[in-house]
């Protein structure tokens, strides 16, 4: 059986309802969700939106960045990322995808302790809350202020 999924990012200028009502109209049983949409909603109306169109959430897009690139300190971003692991689970999505965070004027070396301190926490919580954390490395062309992991 063919499983397929639409990801909001695909319908940026979508409300979070407007997605749900549209893919479920086109045939899609899954989608990814993206945060950002999730925050223009009261708290568990995205939940009970899903569950009314008995739509699955195959990933929620993301957390991360915990390079400090984008100004947040390592502190605020694995914070985020345990928000984001107990949102997960409250949608019953099937992962959490986890961006690193550009290199930027780290060294490969320090960049790579920080994501793996960040995901070690994020592990734990992962674990607690029963959400699968899924990496997703990038094409080096478009990577730079999302990831440094390209393989």
């Amino acid at each position: 059986m063919l499983r397929l999924s639409m990801n909001e990012m695909t319908t940026m200028r979508w409300s979070f309802e407007d997605d749900v009502a549209n893919y479920t109209a086109a045939g899609y049983s899954a989608m990814g969700v993206w945060r950002p949409k999730l925050t223009d909603l009261e708290p568990g109306v995205g939940e009970q939106i899903l569950d009314k169109a008995e739509m699955h959430v195959s990933n929620l897009l993301w957390c991360g960045g915990f390079t400090g690139l984008d100004g947040w300190s390592f502190k605020d971003r694995v914070a985020d990322g345990i928000d984001a692991v107990r949102q997960a689970a409250s949608l019953r999505a099937d992962c959490l995808v986890v961006y690193s965070g550009g290199r930027g004027i780290h060294t490969q070396s320090h960049a790579r302790r920080l994501v793996h301190q960040a995901l070690r926490r994020l592990a734990d919580a992962a674990e607690e809350f029963d959400v699968t954390l899924a990496v997703e490395p990038m094409h080096p062309a478009c990577a730079a202020e999302s990831t440094f992991l390209t393989s």
